[in-house]
């Protein structure tokens, strides 16, 4: 789990509940304690996973530093990015609904003056509709992406959306 959805780890991982099922339910009192260690001074999410994946070896040493990394990257103070973050993550997974909702918390949570991430999320936002066959809902988010970015490419995208949902008569009018 850890090693797979690596996107959704965040501090609240940390936590006695797990470690002490690592130490009863799995009988890793070794680890555990450890766990605890990194719990007790300071440690981060990252120092925490790590560890586990290092003990228990389910992840090479090349693929527990690129999972460092990405935890490390998953630590932002910012809502609206580690809301993005997590988007990107499960829509890359193809947990698409779920996508949705962690990028619609990221509209919330992010203010509005920050332009280019609330592009960057509705942008994102509208292909996990267009994955959904959402089209109209892809349409209005690409819509909303552009007014802020004029991108070339969300534009195109926009235009995609549209052309899905209308015949060929209503997208030629609409041209």
């Amino acid at each position: 789990y850890l090693k797979e959805n690596v996107g959704l780890l965040d501090e609240s991982v940390m936590n006695e509940e797990l470690t002490g099922f690592i130490d009863d339910g799995l009988m890793l009192p070794e680890l555990a304690a450890r766990l605890r260690d990194i719990m007790g001074s300071g440690g981060n999410a990252a120092d925490f996973v790590c560890e586990i994946l290092k003990f228990t070896c389910f992840a090479s040493a090349d693929e527990i530093e690129e999972i460092r990394k990405a935890v490390n990257g998953c630590v932002d103070v910012r809502p609206g990015i580690r809301r993005k973050s997590r988007g990107d993550f499960l829509f890359g997974n193809g947990k698409y609904p779920a996508a949705a909702e962690e990028y619609l918390q990221a509209l919330s949570a992010n203010p509005e003056d920050e332009e280019n991430l609330n592009a960057s999320i509705y942008h994102n936002l509208g292909a996990v509709y267009a994955k959904m066959f959402l089209f109209a809902n892809a349409a209005d988010c690409f819509q909303k992406s552009y007014s802020i970015s004029r991108s070339e490419d969300t534009l195109r995208c926009f235009l995609v959306a549209e052309r899905m949902q209308m015949s060929s008569d209503e997208f030629a009018k609409f041209i």
